[in-house]
């Protein structure tokens, strides 16, 4: 009853948030051709106030693309969170803004990038919530741009997508909307790799995704990490979120061998162990795109699609050298054990160690 409660008011809250701000007061009028060239389009902001860490690594094909054909161009971000340490080296991002949940801070900002006039404003978002709304009408950008708002006042520009293949696709068809060619999605993050001082193969192995269904069991952690330990010249370092130190250190000891737990204080700090990995395990896209962004040999595994969900196709990793096992949606333990022993099998080279053959 409650969780009906709580989806009735979360429409109603929706629906009246777009009655207050689906409008645009001042629209232009949008001149055919070439949008950013016949628009005169100087600065474009993206909206990544989710602060989701795989999202930005994957804007980052984005952002080249632009400065490449377009390099006098301004770039802003509005973002929070570990999100901002993907691109806060990036030359490609000329600045950045800082995203908080409260009313009053949102208004602010707005206000703030308002006075900044830009000229184009990016939103890629699947739904809206109604502090998204505010801060799109507020921004007050020239043009705005969304996915699939046809029927949305606020928004002036549309770009179609089934959310049925992968998420490159996406922000390809919003380049070709804009303007902008590009020749490759590859992804970047700008960083230094640890210095390690090791003649091991280092392996990263992340458990934990940003939901507890898309994550492995300790147990599983512990059987892919012992069956890592049977190749030759292996040190296996286990990552995941601070809060869960404990859980962590207790799978590196009962994996045993050359496995610790790796603190990572900040988001850089795993891009720079993953730079200097030679393979990642993990359930993670945010951790499958950070390896995707340096082709690191990757082992993903994801909840298999159905005809409701096609997360997995949409954010695969974007790597010639990744390799993908789908997991049952009733436990993501659930997968063919078959499929990772093949590929360690295959990305470790087949080198065992002779007293564990």
């Amino acid at each position: 009853m409650w969780k009906k409660f709580q989806n009735f008011m979360r429409k109603y809250r929706l629906r009246l948030g777009r009655y207050l701000w689906d409008r645009k007061i001042n629209k232009e009028k949008i001149v055919e051709g070439n949008f950013i060239e016949k628009n005169n389009i100087h600065s474009i902001l993206f909206l990544r106030q989710d602060g989701k860490v795989g999202d930005m690594v994957v804007h980052t094909m984005i952002f080249r693309a632009i400065k490449e054909q377009y390099p006098k161009i301004k770039i802003g971000v509005i973002t929070k969170g570990a999100a901002k340490g993907i691109i806060e080296n990036n030359p490609n991002v000329d600045k950045i803004y800082h995203f908080e949940k409260d009313k009053n801070k949102i208004k602010k900002l707005a206000k703030q990038i308002a006075e900044e006039h830009y000229d184009l404003l990016v939103d890629f978002s699947i739904m809206l919530r109604v502090r998204d709304m505010m801060l799109i009408s507020l921004c007050q950008a020239r043009y705005n741009i969304g996915v699939n708002r046809d029927d949305w006042q606020l928004f002036d520009i549309n770009v179609h997508f089934d959310f049925h293949s992968h998420i490159t696709n996406l922000y390809g068809a919003f380049l070709d909307r804009i303007g902008v060619k590009y020749s490759s999605t590859k992804y970047e993050i700008f960083n230094e790799p640890l210095a390690l001082e090791t003649q091991n193969r280092v392996i990263v192995l992340n458990p934990y995704a940003s939901n507890r269904h898309r994550s492995l069991s300790d147990e599983m952690v512990v059987r892919i990490g012992k069956e890592i330990l049977q190749y030759k010249k292996i040190e296996i370092y286990i990552v995941g979120e601070a809060s869960r130190k404990e859980e962590l250190e207790e799978i590196a000891k009962n994996i045993g061998g050359n496995t610790r737990y790796y603190p990572t204080k900040s988001i850089l700090d795993l891009v720079a162990l993953i730079q200097r990995a030679d393979l990642i395990v993990s359930p993670d896209t945010a951790a499958v795109h950070i390896a995707s962004a340096f082709d690191k040999k990757i082992i993903s595994v994801y909840l298999e699609d159905n005809e409701e969900i096609y997360y997995a196709r949409m954010w695969a990793p974007n790597s010639s050298q990744a390799k993908i096992i789908y997991s049952n949606h009733e436990n993501m333990d659930w997968f063919a054990w078959e499929e990772m022993e093949k590929y360690l099998q295959m990305m470790l080279e087949g080198d065992k160690n002779e007293s564990k053959v």
